[in-house]
């Protein structure tokens, strides 16, 4: 069993570090992009919990989150006020590379950022 444990911790992650994607790393033309965790979270597929952080001048921009290949939105967050920044933690699936899929408005953002902050192997129980 506590062979089993290492194993677990080792390919789970924790990380408390500055944003990983910020504005200038999405295309924001209203189609939905692949978003590349990869690098962060290595070729697998994860569970992984991210924090985002949007600013608009404008109220009502959207970013929108969901596993790859979804054809659904899963996470949405919405600027409410113009200039007025807001969050949100999610937890999204990645397929097998590391991959998630985004939607971001048709704007140009003043902020708009996402962080991974963990990751943990998704298991199928009785699979």
């Amino acid at each position: 069993m506590s062979d089993r444990l290492f194993e677990i911790d080792q390919i789970c992650g924790h990380r408390d570090v500055t944003f990983d994607f910020n504005v200038g790393d999405f295309d924001t033309d209203g189609d939905w992009h692949y978003l590349d965790l990869s690098s962060i979270i290595g070729k697998h597929s994860m569970l992984v919990k991210l924090q985002v952080y949007l600013v608009d001048d404008a109220a009502g921009s959207a970013l929108n989150l969901r596993r790859y290949g979804a054809t659904y939105t899963e996470a949405q967050c919405i600027t409410q006020v113009s200039n007025v920044g807001i969050g949100l933690i999610v937890d999204i699936k990645t397929n097998s590379e590391g991959v998630i899929e985004y939607q971001a408005t048709n704007t140009t953002w003043t902020t708009l950022s996402i962080r991974v902050l963990s990751w943990r192997p998704v298991y199928v129980i009785g699979g």
